[in-house]
């Protein structure tokens, strides 16, 4: 089982299909493979991980933060959730844009 962390005390964790972020992280982004490898592992392991940061973005959007290549392996592995951390004045908004 994967531990999803938070460092970050300004952020509060909402559980989600990872599957509802995939065209985010790859209309973003540049997707390296060499870094979603180590992440399957830890996950195959049941490692701890952090949770993908999602805001609000410009052009009212949703955007990663940070967090796109453990969102992308969680997908490879199949899970039906994880934890992604959203400040508390932007979950409504999140929410509604997934």
């Amino acid at each position: 089982m994967v531990v999803w962390i938070n460092h970050y005390p300004w952020y509060q964790l909402l559980e989600v299909d990872p599957r509802k972020l995939e065209s985010v992280a790859r209309r973003q982004r540049a997707i390296k493979t060499e870094k979603i490898l180590p992440l399957i592992k830890k996950i195959q392991e049941g490692g701890e991980i952090d949770a993908p940061i999602i805001s609000k973005g410009c052009q009212e959007a949703i955007c990663f933060v940070d967090g796109i290549h453990r969102t992308l392996a969680a997908i490879q592995e199949g899970l039906p959730t994880i934890k992604i951390a959203v400040r508390p004045e932007e979950l409504n908004f999140i929410i509604e844009h997934l």
